[in-house]
């Protein structure tokens, strides 16, 4: 399965690609990245010969500037190439051959991958009939390497096969392709979270704060970033410590490099006396804590020209709000005093009838917004959350399971009576994806609150139909109807990033599936079109220069060069995962063992990272290890 470039960034960043210069040509394999390391295999090593007293004398690529690592953050140099020193002495030629029992080589790079996903090596044999997959960034044909990672099936491990430590995985197994060789053979760790539960991994601490707004700040996964100066004398709640990291502590000037648990170095486990504490010079990859969240300016708090504020747990647009009243109430209101609808935890509905009490109008527009959080398709109020449950149908819930309004994609509204179903409170908090900002309106999925005109606000669906009008003298009108809607308003901002591709690069088109949207556009034009577009990935065109033309492109984009000067931007759109997971790399595919690309075939074999664990250790300690 060729996975999508936001899908490679967000869950598989781990996995690269390796180009080796071969003279006039190029070699091709795979490798597993953390930080500034790269562990591969060592058969990826080109075989050189030189003239010798007793003939030509056989040696392996050590030169550095051989090697380039391509990621899903870019290309990356080498500055060493460090070889298993078992694997293959030199020797005269022919002999000896290759030990592949050892064939290891861990690559150094001149500066750190900044890792999102969490990976770590298998310390230990894995059991036979455990579950491996393979990545690659090898050919799917056998000759042409993909841009982005392919994920094998599940296969079950064999056992020791050839000279131990090499494993074998599969049975019938479709063949590796040519570029895949060095790549992880993984499976993935799950790991459940219960809040307030101590000790604490490092994956539970991201999941429970990643998304957390703090002003025009977002705190992210800061899995790659490295730190020293922490404050240890403090002992804080996340929440304080990233109010903390926003505010300086001790003469320190925020914001801080990240947050981090208050233990030793690097901090990987938090324990309920020492909690979290702030970190505040950043250091080399390795060196001191790694970060657990760190502070990323702009998020959608801060969309420069749009009428959506933010307060303590209230969303201000145009000459609305929308807001958690007191844990108990939600409510719409316009500021000329009116309150159009309460929402009652309880899952009933009141107001349409001009009444002016259970409003957020007394509160202040704060450049630091507190209880406003983003995740999948929804924005969580205080104890209430509006979200997109699943294209048809959005809601407004409590907390505690109570869903009080249910707007359908046909116009029409469900719910005041109590019930349980319909809502989003099932995903978790983290980074904004599916929400979009606009002038006066909030695009959530498929459907757009918004101030229409200063004196209607409406909630509307992208096929047309508006399901609630809000007026500003108190009252309700209900849909179906098709007007009043914010649908042909532009987007500003979203919970999107985009990533640009090298200049003269296109989108492979085999199967004539791009969208030409015309000349004369910007990028900002184009990037909202492909978000509006739904199964959009990429766009790419003459944009920002040139005639401004404009094509979206689906998730099947796959780059290639083109003579004209070009650029592709990615969509990077976040993930959130069903379950918090840690990819556990247990070795690197080794030379196969007979079989076409893609064909069926005999077990194939990969180096066990448990039969090298003291050599991966003292050449890259930046690797974690399963206990």
């Amino acid at each position: 399965m060729l996975i999508s470039s936001s899908e490679w960034t967000s869950q598989y960043d781990f996995v690269v690609r390796i180009r080796i210069d071969v003279g006039s040509s190029e070699e091709i394999c795979s490798g597993t990245a953390w930080g500034n390391k790269v562990l591969t295999a060592a058969h990826c090593a080109p075989t050189r010969y030189r003239p010798g007293p007793a003939g030509l004398h056989k040696y392996l690529e050590r030169d550095a500037s051989k090697y380039h690592v391509e990621t899903a953050h870019g290309e990356f140099q080498v500055s060493k190439v460090d070889i298993h020193p078992s694997y293959q002495l030199g020797g005269v030629y022919p002999s000896p051959q290759p030990n592949l029992a050892a064939d290891y080589m861990i690559l150094t790079l001149t500066s750190s991958l900044p890792n999102r996903q969490s990976v770590m090596l298998q310390s230990e044999d894995l059991a036979v009939d455990s579950k491996v997959m393979i990545a690659g960034l090898g050919g799917t044909g056998g000759t042409n390497p993909n841009h982005r990672p392919v994920l094998s099936s599940w296969w079950p491990i064999v056992g020791s096969c050839n000279s131990y430590p090499l494993m074998c995985y599969g049975g019938n197994t479709k063949r590796s392709c040519g570029g895949d060789g060095g790549g992880p053979v993984l499976y993935w760790k799950q790991e459940t979270c219960a809040a307030g539960s101590w000790p604490k991994s490092r994956g539970c601490a991201i999941a429970e704060g990643s998304g957390h707004i703090e002003g025009s700040h977002k705190f992210v996964d800061g899995t790659g970033t490295w730190c020293s100066g922490t404050t240890g004398g403090e002992r804080l709640t996340l929440e304080e410590a990233m109010e903390t990291c926003l505010q300086g502590s001790l003469g320190m000037t925020a914001p801080c490099v990240g947050v981090v648990f208050n233990s030793p170095q690097p901090g990987d486990t938090g324990s309920a006396y020492g909690k979290y504490t702030t970190c505040w010079r950043t250091s080399g990859a390795g060196l001191g804590w790694q970060v657990l969240l760190k502070p990323e300016a702009g998020t959608l708090t801060s969309c420069t020209g749009s009428e959506v504020q933010y307060g303590d747990r209230f969303v201000q647009i145009g000459d609305w709000r929308i807001g958690d009243v007191d844990g108990t109430h939600f409510s719409i209101a316009h500021k000329y005093g009116r309150t159009a609808q309460i929402y009652r935890s309880d899952g009933t509905l009141h107001g349409g009838s001009g009444r002016s009490d259970f409003t957020t109008w007394s509160r202040s527009v704060l450049a630091h917004p507190s209880g406003i959080s983003f995740g999948d398709r929804f924005i969580q109020i205080g104890e209430w959350r509006i979200g997109d449950v699943d294209d048809e149908h959005a809601s407004i819930a409590h907390r505690n399971g109570k869903t009080a309004q249910i707007f359908r994609r046909d116009g029409t509204l469900q719910g005041g009576s109590g019930r349980s179903d319909y809502t989003t409170w099932s995903r978790s908090v983290g980074t904004p994806s599916g929400v979009s900002i606009g002038k006066t309106f909030i695009q959530i999925g498929e459907w757009r609150i918004g101030d229409v005109d200063g004196q209607h606000a409406s909630m509307s669906h992208k096929d047309g139909k508006t399901a609630q009008i809000f007026r500003s003298d108190g009252s309700l009108h209900s849909g179906p109807r098709s007007d009043y809607t914010t649908w042909s308003l532009p987007t500003m901002c979203s919970g999107l990033s985009w990533v640009k591709s090298q200049v003269h690069r296109v989108c492979l088109d085999s199967n004539s599936q791009r969208r030409f949207h015309g000349i004369g556009k910007t990028l900002e034009w184009c990037q909202s079109q492909c978000v509006s577009e739904g199964d959009c990935e990429a766009v790419y065109g003459a944009l920002g220069y040139g005639d401004g033309s404009c094509w979206t492109f689906p998730a099947t984009c796959v780059e290639t060069s083109h003579h004209s000067n070009y650029h592709i931007w990615h969509m990077q759109q976040a993930h959130v995962p069903d379950g918090l997971g840690t990819a556990v790399v247990a070795g690197a595919l080794s030379r196969n063992s007979g079989g076409g690309c893609g064909q069926s075939g005999s077990p194939e074999q990969f180096a066990s990272t448990s039969g090298a664990v003291d050599w991966i250790k003292s050449v890259a300690p930046e690797f974690q290890w399963t206990v």
